[in-house]
């Protein structure tokens, strides 16, 4: 994304795993190969999977060599039946949450250590 929150999210995230490595976030708008408005978790975390190799591929043109890492956010919403879940609990109503999904993709992992990071925030 190019969108400043977004990299100051990511730039801020690095720079606490990577304490004092000299961090360099670079934006790219690129498509999610998804619907405008995600629903559930598959499809949200397919949106930030394809974002990370899109910016990935994004990079490698723009630099002529791959990032060190590519990271791909999506948010998405998902519905929640709360009363069904828990029928024996009075007063629970269905509601809809907000949540986003970071994929992190290493370039460099070498074999057999993880290439992909995912995580999920909650609502």
């Amino acid at each position: 994304s190019t969108n400043p929150v977004k990299t100051n999210s990511v730039r801020a995230a690095f720079e606490q795993a990577f304490s004092g490595e000299k961090i360099e976030v670079q934006g790219f708008d690129v498509p999610s190969g998804i619907s405008e408005q995600p629903w559930g978790d598959h499809e949200t975390r397919s949106g930030a999977l394809n974002r990370a190799l899109a910016a990935a591929a994004a990079f490698q043109t723009a630099y002529g060599h791959e990032p060190e890492f590519a990271v791909g956010l999506e948010g998405g919403v998902i519905d929640d039946d709360l009363a069904a879940a828990h029928p024996a609990v009075p007063g629970l109503l269905p509601e809809v949450q907000c949540f986003a999904w970071m994929a992190v993709l290493r370039s460099d992992a070498r074999p057999g250590l993880p290439k992909w990071g995912l995580s999920r925030t909650a609502t």
